[in-house]
């Protein structure tokens, strides 16, 4: 099993989890969220995969953050490339982003078009979730504010998918404009 199955898989089970249920849902229903591209994701995975490098172009340098080496894999049988980094930043915690293309994969897919299309919130152990959009495209966000952990998830033409995670941040503004940084609609472009 390839990283990115075993990564989708966690994915996967996370979101039933928090959902309650089981992590299949029904393709026929309309996302909650605006809907830019999240209805696109029920589409055949025809597409050809972005090369990571092309992913990487669009991590963003982010003022008082040190960015480390990106590190990303483009794999053309399962039809997925991700590229990843990390940020850290004196007293103020570490940052990641992972940019993935998903060719469309409903299963990997699935546990973010879960939490969208149900408008999802929660408020349990003071973990707070709930569905979103940045920068026009739908959603998911979560934050626990004892330890100060939160992410933000984005997903972008039905396609790619944008995960912004940060630990021991001041809040989960902090890691919302992170997500806002990224070019989304340069992402939204690539073919």
């Amino acid at each position: 099993m390839t990283r990115v199955q075993i990564f989708c898989a966690v994915l996967l089970l996370a979101a039933a989890a928090a959902c309650g249920g089981s992590a299949s849902s029904d393709n026929s229903s309309t996302p909650a969220a605006n809907g830019s591209g999240a209805a696109a994701a029920t589409a055949g995975s025809s597409a050809r995969v972005v090369p990571f490098e092309q992913l990487q172009a669009l991590l963003p340098q982010i003022d008082g953050w040190t960015r480390g080496e990106p590190r990303g894999e483009t794999d053309t049988t399962e039809k997925v490339s991700r590229v990843q980094v990390n940020y850290d930043a004196r007293d103020m915690g570490g940052l990641s982003i992972e940019i993935m293309d998903t060719s469309r994969n409903q299963v990997m897919l699935e546990p973010m078009l879960a939490m969208i299309k149900s408008g999802y919130q929660s408020n349990q152990g003071g973990t707070v979730i709930k569905a979103t959009t940045v920068g026009g495209f739908p959603g998911y966000e979560e934050w626990t504010s004892e330890s100060r952990n939160g992410a933000v998830s984005v997903l972008v033409e039905g396609r790619f998918t944008v995960a912004v995670t940060g630990s021991f941040v001041a809040d989960l503004a902090t890691i919302r404009r992170v997500a806002e940084s990224i070019d989304l609609k340069k992402l939204a472009a690539l073919k």
